[in-house]
């Protein structure tokens, strides 16, 4: 919705930046009767706002970081004022004017989860007109110019981008592509989050191609069971053994902690196990994958036994899920870090290391802005960014971030499975998934960047300029 059709009982707010552009865009407003106050922190009864501080120039982590968990605090705090109905809310970010797809600065591309903001507050707040705007910024006169532009007549899509053209996205559905792997036998990979779950089924698809050396990373602590422990099949028969035996004076919470850890361990050594049955190597680190000093460390021990590193695959992340006007700080930041410090780190410490692959495991919710789910929204979409920017340096590498729809396991509860079938949505099969991951790492390193990977959806996306690729299952089922 145009700035000059929305209601004026309150003034536009400007989010300022560092560039200047907030005080050229308020006195284009004035030329129209638009009123607009230039603020450096939105108040809490904002109803129209446009937050000009993506534009900020971000040479160092810290300074991302500030910025978006800044916007999380401001949208958090105007939340009521802005899902009352009526208002605007805008970003506004520099990361080349397609949303990283080309042109990018490198440092610039960690901010590209802003655009997820915008988004996100448009699926929790429907009656709420949102846009995410990208700019290649020149000087600050044009960018002002061509924001008020846009803010003025633009149309009604909700992600644009201001470039050498305005561009927005539009649906493209291709086929899976048909390639070769980009590795050779016995080549090391290092995956994070890879030893459990979806990206568990990944890798194995990937090791049944050939035979590789692969460094698991995750957090599980290996647990020693204890031979009564080792006959007990299954969760319930291991929670049913801790009641007993704490007889009474263990809390529900903490037995349930105890029956994860062996699970969780039960679960790393099957996929080792099955790794080196399909004829790979295959180690365990228990790491945090966001600090970089004991990432360094593992990765270290590695290369003493197994020599450089080739390929990276991203699949570390959790969930903490809350509507934006309920989510605290922490939950906002352990699923951000998790994800962006991760990638950051393991970028970081492979840099000696000439990649042939490097592989982020996003989401389709970064594309679409899944209600109650801001921090997810915003780590993804980083992801994407980044693995964009980074494949401009990286022309010879295969550089993936696949927005992977809803998995039939994984992250996707039996509740959260019913959930979906009630609404129509196909989830993705274990089998089928990893075979659609192998055939992404094989396309080559001319292939699309950011792959959405769904079910049989029906529809398609794609990014501006085609750069992101929609595949479908199209009926395809697990054997």
């Amino acid at each position: 919705m145009p700035v000059s059709c929305l209601p004026q009982a309150r003034p536009l707010y400007l989010v300022a930046d560092d560039r200047g552009v907030a005080p050229l865009l308020a006195a284009k407003f004035a030329t129209v009767g638009i009123a607009t106050q230039v603020v450096s922190v939105a108040p809490a009864d904002a109803t129209h706002l446009v937050v000009l501080s993506g534009l900020n120039r971000c040479p160092t982590p810290q300074d991302v970081e500030r910025e978006i968990f800044g916007l999380f605090s401001q949208l958090r705090n105007c939340a009521a004022a802005l899902r009352a109905g009526g208002g605007l809310f805008v970003t506004v970010q520099d990361t080349g004017g397609a949303f990283a797809a080309h042109h990018c600065d490198g440092q610039q591309a960690w901010l590209g989860g802003l655009a997820a903001f915008a988004k996100t507050a448009g699926r929790e707040w429907p009656q709420l007109a949102v846009k995410a705007i990208d700019v290649a910024f020149t000087d600050p006169e044009t960018v002002a110019a061509s924001l008020f532009e846009e803010l003025m007549g633009g149309g009604p899509e909700r992600e644009v981008g201001l470039g050498e053209n305005r561009t927005t996205p539009s649906p493209i559905a291709v086929a899976a592509p048909l390639g070769r792997s980009p590795f050779n036998d016995g080549d090391v990979l290092v995956v994070s989050g890879g030893a459990r779950g979806v990206a568990a089924e990944c890798v194995l698809a990937l090791a049944a191609c050939q035979p590789l050396r692969l460094g698991l990373l995750g957090r599980s602590v290996l647990v020693e069971e204890s031979r009564e422990l080792a006959r007990l099949a299954d969760e319930t028969a291991l929670r049913q053994h801790f009641i007993a035996s704490a007889s009474g004076k263990a809390t529900p919470m903490e037995i349930n902690r105890q029956v994860s850890r062996i699970m969780a361990s039960r679960e790393v050594r099957s996929t080792l196990a099955n790794l080196t049955a399909l004829g790979c190597e295959a180690r365990y680190k228990t790491v945090d994958v966001t600090q970089t000093a004991a990432l360094e460390a593992a990765l270290d021990s590695l290369r003493q036994d197994w020599g450089a590193i080739h390929g990276v695959i991203h699949a570390a992340g959790v969930l903490r899920d809350k509507a934006i006007a309920d989510m605290t700080p922490d939950q906002f930041a352990i699923v951000f870090r998790t994800k962006v410090d991760g990638l950051r780190a393991l970028l970081r410490v492979t840099q000696p290391d000439t990649l042939k692959l490097l592989c982020c495991f996003s989401s389709i919710a970064a594309r679409v802005g899944n209600p109650g789910q801001l921090n997810y929204n915003v780590a993804n979409t980083t992801l994407n960014a980044v693995c964009l920017a980074e494949k401009v340096r990286r022309p010879d590498c295969v550089v993936k971030s696949i927005g992977w729809g809803a998995w039939d396991g994984g992250m996707v509860t039996p509740a959260l499975k019913r959930h979906f079938e009630a609404q129509g949505v196909d989830l993705i099969g274990r089998q089928t998934g990893a075979r659609a991951f192998v055939a992404e790492v094989f396309a080559g390193a001319d292939s699309a960047v950011e792959v959405l990977l769904t079910g049989a959806l029906g529809r398609g996306f794609a990014s501006l300029a085609g750069h992101i690729i929609h595949r479908e299952n199209h009926g395809e089922k697990d054997v």
